[in-house]
């Protein structure tokens, strides 16, 4: 019986190894052409990263709320099952939340504005953005970058903006933004992308199918305060690579690493921990993040990035910032949301069910 349950584990093992090897290799790669057929089966492939947050809580779908009277102006309030496992007693919080990535999915002026969360401790605003962040990794609809692009671009970027309006028009979808420094030299460069006429052919880059990972540092960032004398903005927006500079020169792509925290999250989300505990220098960059999405690296132009900007902060900290009239520029561009602490007995005992539930001693409860 031991070698039949030895036997079982070991098969058990190399199925789950198999898996997840097929699942890394079951990755899409092809030409920017192939791409664009695939866009015209499935033009939600190229959704920005707002409209990618946004779908990501609604299609776990909604349940009506009917234990409680409804605030005015939340008449159409409803429960997302994205968050009922985790967030209790905030529904409020989670409709305003939802209607901001609503806004950015919609591309209006109200979503181009730093997203806050402002509440005490403990109040779930960490947890809020853990959700969003684990739930971006877990997204099925699949996400394609151009092949070696650090910052892991739309392949659309690549199309040249005289042609734009007739490949709107033909896929059905909006063509935003262009190439980062690195793809454009690549583009440029190689000589495999260019025809006997000098033409670049555009087409022929490669494609690839990415997965959202913070891990990976693909598509989902954090910042986090530390010491302002230590902390500098490279990583935020990356920096020389010391190891290039002395064989390609200041000013070349390939002599810089694009990699800052805000570059990494492009397609995604970065979460921005206690914003207003940094220095004044690391809110100034999320101003044309948010409303241009332009980032600007020293010696490049401005390279367009495509992420949702999630921050938060405490109560106290807030007040001070609001007051101060030098911050009157940068609390203007942000949507604050006013995470409090929850207030009804039922959801409060389903707080402590959840963390019993987690806990180690669960089963010894009586």
């Amino acid at each position: 019986k031991m070698v039949e349950k030895n036997s079982r584990f070991e098969n058990s093992l190399d199925d789950l190894i198999r898996q997840s090897k097929s699942k890394k290799d079951g990755l899409w790669e092809g030409t920017v052409t192939e791409y664009l057929s695939l866009i015209h089966k499935n033009p939600k492939i190229t959704q920005s990263a707002p409209s990618r947050v946004y779908d990501m809580v609604s299609m776990k779908g909604t349940s009506e709320v009917i234990e409680f009277e409804k605030l005015p102006h939340y008449e159409d309030m409803v429960r997302y099952n994205f968050f009922t496992e985790e967030i209790f007693g905030i529904e409020e919080v989670l409709h305003d939340l939802v209607r901001f990535f609503r806004a950015g999915a919609s591309r209006t002026e109200t979503g181009k504005r730093i997203l806050i969360l402002v509440g005490p401790v403990s109040s779930g605003k960490s947890t809020i953005a853990a959700l969003l962040r684990r739930g971006l990794e877990k997204m099925e609809t699949p996400i394609y970058a151009i092949k070696d692009c650090p910052i892991h671009e739309e392949p659309l970027h690549l199309v040249p903006r005289s042609l734009r309006p007739e490949f709107e028009k033909l896929l059905g979808v909006k063509i935003e933004g262009d190439l980062c420094p690195v793809c454009k030299y690549n583009l440029t460069s190689t000589e495999r992308y260019q025809d006997h006429n000098g033409n670049y052919k555009w087409e022929d880059m490669l494609v690839v199918q990415i997965r959202l990972s913070e891990r990976a540092r693909i598509g989902v960032g954090t910042f986090q305060p530390s010491d302002p004398k230590n902390q500098d903005i490279s990583e935020l927006i990356g920096h020389v690579d010391l190891g290039k500079i002395t064989q390609y020169g200041e000013g070349h792509p390939l002599g810089y690493k694009f990699d800052g925290e805000i570059q990494i999250a492009n397609r995604g989300l970065i979460e921005y921990i206690e914003i207003l505990k940094c220095d004044i220098k690391f809110h100034y960059v999320l101003i044309t993040v948010a409303q241009e999405q332009l980032i600007k690296a020293p010696g490049f132009p401005q390279t367009y990035v495509d992420t949702v900007i999630l921050s938060h902060t405490n109560q106290t900290e807030f007040e001070k910032f609001k007051t101060n009239k030098e911050n009157e520029a940068l609390h203007d561009r942000m949507y604050p949301i006013y995470v409090p602490y929850n207030l009804r007995m039922r959801d409060e005992a389903a707080i402590y069910r959840k963390l019993i539930s987690k806990s180690e001693f669960h089963d010894k409860i009586h």
